[in-house]
């Protein structure tokens, strides 16, 4: 009995060791798998070789997407990559100023107090139409007409922000149920019915947050229009504007309502309430409006610039709403200014 007491007792101990030695392996092993893991986020490629090559992204890995409409080539990239060749982003107050190529300038409305009446379009409609399409920044709003691989073309709203750089909404420029990529826009800066006072161009590659374009996320629509030509050293172009305290400010909407023949209409109101990545008002918007600036007038430094792009409208009575440009829209949208 003695004996076999001991036996079980050598064995427990040497069990209990080899316990310790594989649990301390495991542990070894999940630490360095961990470190490596850290130091090393992204998969990478091996070589003929067996040497480890540059590494190899997968879409979700990046935040935005551009695509080339001549080539077909999409371009997934980081802001990061971009941000050497930026001219103005980045600077402390989050401002780009607006440009008027010397044409003449409409005044923005005086707005005080509690003088707007909280509606969407119900019953009445408050905007007005606008007359003097070629006066700044009339100018730089555009009416655009989008293709995409359905085959159905759409009616939607820009705003010039460089020489060949227009801003719309995400679903402008992307829209999943439609087949993705729009394959054709054509911009027309303050089109006034068959008229275009500033000819037109054509987009050459599109630009979107790859939440939109991947999760249609819709805190980030809002998308970018590369343009064929400088048509924005015509009409001049909006800047824009990232920052807090907005609530309460006079803004105004300007766009191209679907139900109106490319008739540029506007309206002015406050902003209601404003989240992280959105920014709410009482401006009466319909279908075709999307992609307008949300814009206010800053004085004479910056001039005319946007607070964020219209992107969403109610059939009830409520506040529409627009994608915020945030710190990071901001870049996005600044990196195209070069």
């Amino acid at each position: 009995m003695a004996k076999t007491q001991s036996s079980k007792k050598v064995f427990r101990q040497v069990s209990v060791i080899a316990l310790i030695i594989c649990l301390f392996s495991i542990f070894a092993f999940t630490l360095t798998t961990q470190i490596a893991f850290a130091a090393t986020p992204q998969s990478y490629a091996e070589n003929s070789s067996n040497n480890y090559t540059s590494p190899v992204f997968t879409d979700s890995d990046y935040e935005y997407v551009s695509k080339n409409l001549s080539t077909g080539e999409e371009t997934f990239y980081n802001l990061e990559e971009r941000m050497s060749t930026m001219a103005t982003a980045g600077n402390e107050d989050t401002n780009t100023a607006a440009y008027n190529p010397g044409l003449p300038e409409v005044a923005m409305p005086s707005l005080s107090g509690n003088s707007i009446i909280p509606k969407s379009i119900v019953g009445s409609d408050d905007r007005t139409r606008v007359t003097s399409n070629t006066s700044f920044p009339y100018s730089a709003v555009c009416q655009l007409s989008i293709t995409f691989p359905s085959g159905n073309t759409f009616v939607g709203t820009a705003w010039m922000y460089w020489d060949n750089i227009a801003i719309t909404a995400g679903h402008c420029v992307y829209d999943s149920g439609e087949g993705g990529w729009a394959t054709s826009i054509v911009v027309r800066p303050g089109a006034n019915g068959s008229t275009n006072p500033f000819g037109t161009a054509n987009a050459q590659s599109l630009d979107a947050s790859t939440k939109w374009t991947n999760n249609g996320n819709a805190s980030f629509d809002y998308g970018i229009i590369v343009l064929d030509n400088d048509i924005g050293n015509y009409t001049g172009w909006f800047g824009s504007h990232s920052g807090s305290g907005l609530k309460g400010k006079s803004i105004t909407i300007t766009g191209y309502p679907g139900e109106y023949y490319r008739q540029m209409w506007t309206m002015s109101g406050k902003v209601k309430r404003t989240t992280t990545n959105k920014v709410y008002y009482d401006i009466d918007t319909t279908g075709g409006q999307s992609g307008s600036p949300v814009y206010w007038y800053s004085g004479t430094t910056y001039g005319y610039q946007a607070i964020a792009i219209h992107a969403y409208g109610t059939s009830f009575l409520t506040t529409n709403s627009g994608t915020r440009i945030t710190s990071g829209v901001f870049d996005h949208l600044s990196s195209y200014r070069v």
